[in-house]
C-alpha cells in the first residue's frame, strides 16, 4: 500500500483570500463606527431632551 502525501492548499499565500480579509475587516470597522455614531447621537438628543424637559418644569 502505498501513502501519498495530500497538499492543502495554503490560503495565506493567495491574494484574493487577503483582499477578501481586508475588505471583511473594512466592512466591519465601518459598521462599528455606524453602531458608535448613533449610540452617541440618541445619547446626546436623550441628554437635551433631558435637560429641556428640567427646564421647563
Amino acid at each position: 500500500m502505498q501513502i501519498q502525501q495530500v497538499l492543502i492548499p495554503d490560503d495565506e499565500n493567495d491574494p484574493s483570500s487577503f483582499e477578501l480579509e481586508n475588505n471583511e475587516q473594512v466592512q466591519e470597522r465601518l459598521i462599528w463606527q455606524h453602531l458608535a455614531r448613533k449610540k452617541m447621537l440618541a445619547q446626546n438628543h436623550m441628554t437635551h431632551e433631558s435637560k429641556s424637559e428640567w427646564q421647563n418644569k
